[in-house]
């Protein structure tokens, strides 16, 4: 009897691996800043191609027309228009997207509440609180750029933390947009908590040397106000002596 040999091929068929597409971008009069803004968050995405196939490139895109309209919105544009047109590329399958780019009116900042709660809404605080307010970064009538929001509010917050408040914190941070008429409402509350007293010196870790050292360095009265500079200028003058390999004061 003969037997019959049955052989079977199996052919995979792998996806092809798109070409990153060129990008050219019609900026449309937006500044420098908000170029490179829209440039680097495009290129994020434009990258992903090369681990994506063909059929995944669509999705990419849109991802690049979403990144362009965030980054916009970072930099203040929040009623900018962004246009993506694909045109076939070389031989290679490639595309070039053309981004056009119609800012529109920046947001700049309407109004500024900005409350204080605590202690520090207190008549003893009057000068203190004025002089945060004086230090607010983000004023009426300035452009609402996003890192300029953020560093408004850590620059506030550790600016009132360091002396007296060490538990401040943030009640509410609000930035409400009118995409319409370009402006930026803000509300902001900072609940200082109560003032903070430095109270008995507690040393840890000494081996060779004498109590009496550290305290020709720290010294204060215990009921002093906190002061979170004071706490660095001791721990510097501390780790510039030649007695510690490392000194910290918390």
């Amino acid at each position: 009897m003969r037997r019959a040999l049955l052989g079977l091929g199996v052919f995979l068929c792998t996806p092809a691996l798109a070409v990153p597409p060129e990008v050219i971008i019609d900026p449309g009069g937006a500044p420098p800043k908000v170029l490179q803004a829209i440039t680097d968050a495009v290129g994020a995405i434009t990258r992903l191609t090369e681990d994506q196939d063909v059929r995944e490139v669509s999705r990419l895109r849109r991802r690049a027309w979403e990144a362009a309209q965030a980054a916009l919105r970072t930099q203040g544009y929040f009623g900018a228009t962004v246009t993506l047109d694909v045109t076939p590329g070389a031989a290679n399958g490639g595309e070039f997207w053309d981004i056009t780019i119609d800012t529109g009116e920046r947001a700049r900042v309407r109004q500024l509440g900005l409350r204080f709660e605590g202690a520090l809404a207190g008549d003893a605080y009057a000068s203190r609180r004025q002089s945060l307010r004086d230090a607010w970064l983000l004023k009426q009538g300035m452009p609402f750029i996003n890192d300029d929001w953020n560093r408004a509010k850590t620059e506030l917050l550790d600016a009132a933390s360091r002396q007296d408040f060490y538990y401040a914190r943030y009640a509410q941070t609000r930035a409400a947009v009118d995409p319409e008429a370009a402006k930026a409402d803000l509300d902001v509350a900072l609940d200082s908590g109560p003032p903070v007293r430095l109270g008995e010196l507690q040393i840890v870790g000494l081996k060779r040397v004498p109590e009496s050292l550290i305290r020709r360095y720290v010294r204060y009265d215990p009921g002093d106000a906190y002061d979170q500079t004071r706490l660095e200028d001791w721990q510097q003058a501390l780790q510039s002596t030649t007695f510690f390999r490392g000194a910290f004061v918390t």
